[in-house]
């Protein structure tokens, strides 16, 4: 069951919303997804990403490597 304080929608880092630019959602080979603006600064800061969430390091060395989680693109996107 998912916690009523999560919203699939948001990045849980900055908990903004997704959307196709800067907020494009990544999915993490753990299989958590957050923003790429998110992933861009935390990259930035420490060079090396682990997920916030279960704390499994990426291997990705390049944001745009990060695969987009296309099934919520999808449902987030796919009538705009």
């Amino acid at each position: 069951m998912i916690s009523n304080d999560i919203k699939l929608t948001e990045c849980q880092i900055c908990f903004e919303r997704f959307n196709k630019t800067n907020k494009e959602p990544k999915l993490l080979n753990c299989g958590h997804t957050f923003c790429k603006e998110c992933l861009i600064h935390i990259q930035k800061r420490i060079e090396e990403i682990n997920c916030s969430i279960c704390g499994k390091k990426q291997y990705e060395k390049n944001i745009e490597d990060f695969t987009t989680n296309r099934v919520l693109y999808d449902l987030l996107f796919s009538n705009s």
